[in-house]
């Protein structure tokens, strides 16, 4: 972790939610103290903490809007192979509505315009941004995209909508690993990438901040040297993370590569609403194909959603651990806390 990553993250924390929360972050931020509280007292200290904070708050403190379930890669450990839904753009005014009725949700920090799809593919993305950061200046926006669509034009469009993070998916360190996992041109992405970040800084700007991210498969597990070497003086933060299998969709030949397996619920994700590109509420970021529906907001409002009797019941479950859906089989809440319990929420 670099120390401009921790100071980002140390700025994100606010002191009237969790007074001692810098203090404890910088503490346990090393990896020894993360493998001292892997344990059963982490794990049950984890859970009570976030029981207590969804009993305290009940209302989003992120909601997840799709811009586009399109997409131009083909990544191995997607599920896109058993994705059914139709693939579109989410409609500039259904976007307003929407965030129209998240304004007055006191609890919500975030905003991510990313889905099951490149977001950049979406040419009203930088003004949804902007539109995001006129109802609420406090929201923190963020998209996660491949950087493929990120050409001179969008990058300025980008830079000057306000964007608070940009996550590029750069799923390997070498053209041959990449290419093979990504399905998609390594030196074109790449270069998008290193002049955006250059633009940024030429211009002075401190946002958005810009992570590089890197999702591990067996075939990749040589290129993570390579990938942090790629980006550790370019971006601001980067990250190299361990894949899913998507509730069975991806085969152990891709991502069996020794994930710490611990049972770990209720899932911070009942907290992280997921808006899919026509409206339709359903149930996280991984609920990649509509699995369980609360609502469409085309014809109802967030808050009628979000406080309807199947959407409630559902949450106090989880909380429970009485797991349903796609969350019974979900290996998320398995092989990561989901939640640090020195994190405010």
């Amino acid at each position: 972790m670099s120390l401009k990553s921790v100071f980002y993250r140390i700025k994100s924390i606010s002191k009237k939610d969790f007074k001692l929360g810098i203090f404890v972050y910088v503490l346990v931020s090393r990896r020894p103290f993360n493998r001292l509280l892997r344990t059963k007292f982490y794990r049950k200290t984890y859970m009570n903490h976030i029981s207590k904070v969804y009993q305290k708050i009940q209302t989003p403190t992120r909601v997840d809007i799709e811009a586009t379930n399109i997409c131009n890669a083909d990544c191995v450990f997607c599920p896109r192979h058993s994705h059914t839904r139709k693939q579109k753009i989410m409609d500039m005014e259904l976007f307003k509505k929407i965030i129209g009725e998240l304004t007055g949700i006191k609890t919500l920090r975030e905003i991510c315009l990313s889905g099951f799809g490149e977001p950049l593919l979406d040419k009203s993305l930088p003004e949804k941004i902007k539109y995001c950061k006129s109802k609420n200046s406090n929201w923190r926006t963020i998209i996660f995209s491949n950087g493929t669509y990120l050409d001179e034009d969008m990058s300025n469009k980008i830079l000057d909508s306000g964007l608070d993070t940009i996550n590029f998916s750069f799923n390997g360190g070498t053209k041959d690993i990449y290419e093979k996992t990504m399905k998609i041109d390594f030196d074109k992405t790449k270069s998008n990438i290193e002049k955006f970040i250059e633009v940024r800084n030429q211009r002075g700007a401190k946002k958005p901040f810009v992570v590089l991210s890197c999702v591990l498969t067996k075939e990749s597990l040589n290129d993570e040297i390579p990938f942090r070497n790629l980006w550790n003086n370019k971006a601001d933060q980067v990250v190299v993370v361990k894949p899913h299998d998507w509730v069975g969709n991806i085969g152990q030949d891709i991502i069996n590569i020794g994930q710490t397996r611990y049972a770990a619920f209720p899932c911070r994700l009942i907290l992280h609403p997921f808006i899919n590109w026509d409206g339709v509420v359903s149930l996280c970021c991984h609920d990649y194909n509509e699995f369980t529906s609360f609502g469409n907001l085309n014809e109802q409002n967030f808050m009628d959603i979000w406080n309807s009797e199947k959407y409630k019941n559902f949450r106090q479950r989880n909380v429970d651990g009485k797991l349903e859906s796609i969350c019974a089989g979900c290996e998320v809440p398995i092989t990561q806390s989901s939640k640090h319990w020195w994190e405010p929420v």
